[in-house]
């Protein structure tokens, strides 16, 4: 009876965010409602942790998990080989972003993985889930990357891992025809393959968008051209993302921006999200996150069962910011972060909550924290939600320290004068 009753309110409250992209196809659209102001907000601090590395994962019961960079550790050790390189740990919070447990790991989660390329982009599922599709970019050698191959996209059969083909995109627009390294890809509903990476220019690289068609045992390009995101101004692809309505994909979504800068000690401006037709390759609109005092490079992508799209800008130092936009292209709302908004981009929840974690980077962050060498900035990043419906409680601005967290007891050596909310959970 209770998994009935269960089973029966995870469908009245909808899907959680359960993979990158949110769904197999790498669609990046949740099936519900998201919130419509930043009203209701609170955040969760993750004590020395530095950076929450990839986008959050959200349960369809609506737990929420982060995984996170960490710190050196030296361990009272003076000998470089035996510390504890970067302690990262993962995560796991209720809806209100009260701790459930933290559990270390041997390894720092990370999101890519290798091959003779390295695979950049996420696996996408066709739709019939037969075939599962792959980029790839530059590639390690022994002694150095090799920044001179050409990208490819790979499609596999999903059964037997069999290679159907193999496509190198290049921009056949542009007379020198530069490679593309893609880094984003998505399936549509009918098959179409959508994707964004890096054009290789004689300034170095510029974000595009383009689209296959599968035909089974090759690919072919299914615009007339590719469409840059914000010309020779921004190298990455940060995100991509799919409206569909009616089991047909409507638009596709784009995002870009430039890397963090050493130099810079931050991100420089440059960054845009983009509305194409899917069908046609016509670019809708644009938006600048730079009119609406955000700056730095644009993040992933999460849109919401009405077409109300989710992103975000990293910020220069500090000061990312939350991004809702209607499907005109206007502002709906937006909410600024205490740090950098990297790679912990918005993702909404089962019940249309909204989830994003921000960065505290420390330059000399190679050297243990006992050192102190870090202690005149914050590494101590958060978990952030914006709440759909208005919590029982009034929102929470300073935040939840999570080295509170029961669970294999790891708990900071850290402390912080940060309090967690009085009252109930939100509804």
């Amino acid at each position: 009876m209770r998994s009935a009753v269960v089973a029966a309110a995870v469908l009245l409250l909808g899907a959680g965010w359960p993979a990158a992209s949110h769904d197999a196809r790498r669609t990046g659209q949740s099936d519900v409602r998201g919130p419509r102001s930043a009203e209701r907000t609170a955040s969760v601090i993750l004590t020395a942790e530095q950076n929450i590395n990839m986008a959050v994962t959200i349960a369809d019961d609506g737990t929420v998990y982060a995984g996170t960079w960490g710190v050196v550790r030296s361990g009272g050790s003076s000998d470089v080989a035996s510390w504890n390189k970067f302690d990262g740990k993962l995560f796991a919070f209720h809806r209100s972003l009260e701790p459930r447990w933290t559990a270390p790991l041997d390894r720092v989660p990370y999101c890519y993985l290798s091959m003779a390329h390295v695979v950049f982009a996420a696996p996408a599922l066709s739709p019939d889930e037969k075939t599962v599709y792959v980029a790839g970019a530059w590639g390690p050698r022994v002694d150095a990357w090799e920044t001179t191959l050409r990208g490819a996209i790979y499609a596999l059969d999903a059964a037997t891992g069999a290679l159907k083909w193999t496509f190198e995109p290049v921009n056949e627009a542009v007379w020198w025809k530069p490679t593309v390294w893609t880094t984003e890809l998505a399936a549509g509903t009918d098959g179409t393959l959508y994707a964004a990476g890096t054009e290789l220019t004689f300034g170095g690289g510029s974000a595009v968008v383009f689209a296959l068609r599968d035909q089974g045992d090759r690919a072919s390009y299914a615009w007339p051209r590719m469409i840059d995101i914000d010309l020779d101004h921004s190298v990455l692809a940060n995100g991509l993302a799919l409206r569909e309505t009616g089991g047909v994909t409507r638009r596709v979504y784009a995002t870009s921006g430039d890397g963090y800068s050493h130099l810079l000690q931050g991100y420089d401006r440059g960054g845009k999200l983009v509305a194409i037709e899917a069908s046609s390759g016509s670019l809708l609109w644009s938006f600048d996150p730079e009119t609406h005092g955000g700056t730095g490079a644009m993040t992933g992508i999460a849109i919401d069962a009405e077409g109300v799209v989710y992103t975000g800008v990293s910020g220069r130092r500090d000061g990312g910011r939350l991004f809702a936009i209607r499907e005109d292209g206007s502002l709906l709302w937006q909410f600024t972060l205490g740090g950098l908004l990297e790679w912990a981009h918005p993702v909404l929840g089962p019940r249309g909550d909204l989830y994003a974690g921000d960065s505290r980077r420390c330059l000399l962050n190679a050297y243990p924290v006992e050192s102190g060498i870090c202690s005149a900035v914050s590494i101590d990043p958060r978990v952030y939600v914006v709440w759909k419906r208005s919590p029982r409680t009034p929102p929470c601005e300073s935040g939840i320290d999570a080295s509170q967290a029961r669970v294999g007891a790891v708990k900071s050596s850290r402390s912080s004068t940060d309090r967690a909310p009085s009252g109930p959970a939100p509804a």
